[in-house]
Order: C-alpha cells, then structure tokens, then sequence
C-alpha cells in the first residue's frame, strides 16, 4: 500500500492537476435513487442508490444485498419495480441526485 509522504507545506496545483481535476469533474457520473413511496400511507424510503455513466448505470441497494449494472439508470428502475411488483400499492421513483452536465441531459423521472 503507498502511503503519501508527509509536507511541510501542500502541494502548488500544477497546470497537469488542473486539467485532471477539470477531466474528472467533466466525466463524473451522475449520482440518482431508486425510492419506493406508498401514497395511500405517505410513507417511503430509497431502495437504491446508482451511477450513471455514459454507457451504463451502477446500482446497489441500500440494504446491501443486490446489485446491478444496467443499460441506463431507468432501465434500473424497471428492475427495482420489478423486483417491487408483489408490494400493494408502491409507486417507484427516479431521483436525480446530481445536476445534468456535458451531453447527458437528465430529468427526474416517474414510471
């Protein structure tokens, strides 16, 4: 394991670590939810938390024991609502987290 040396003083950002800082934040997935809501009691909780990448979503239950990759996050929440189908009454959510940025223009969606 490699262990950062320690500073005196921190390190002047470089034009390099810039630029990788900028990279990273411009590619970044967007964070989203998965959230169940039962409207007839007013309750809910959030099933899931996911990444989406530009080709795929990452999604993991917040219980710990599924996980998924899907083509996209809504095709995620086509599982999780699945998944939910013998739950009386659960409407399921797509919860944007992060704001849209680059070409991936999101909005908040509801099957």
């Amino acid at each position: 394991m490699h262990r950062p040396t320690a500073s005196a003083t921190p390190a002047t950002p470089t034009a390099q670590s810039w630029w990788l800082a900028t990279l990273a934040a411009e590619e970044a997935p967007q964070l989203f939810a998965i959230a169940h809501e039962y409207p007839e009691t007013q309750e809910g909780w959030v099933a899931a938390y996911g990444m989406a990448f530009q080709d795929r979503a990452e999604v993991s239950s917040t219980d710990g024991d599924f996980r998924t990759c899907s083509a996209s996050p809504e095709s995620a929440l086509t599982t999780f609502t699945r998944l939910a189908r013998d739950e009386k009454g659960v409407k399921l959510h797509l919860i944007w987290l992060t704001p849209p940025h680059g070409s991936r223009p999101r909005t908040n969606a509801q099957p």
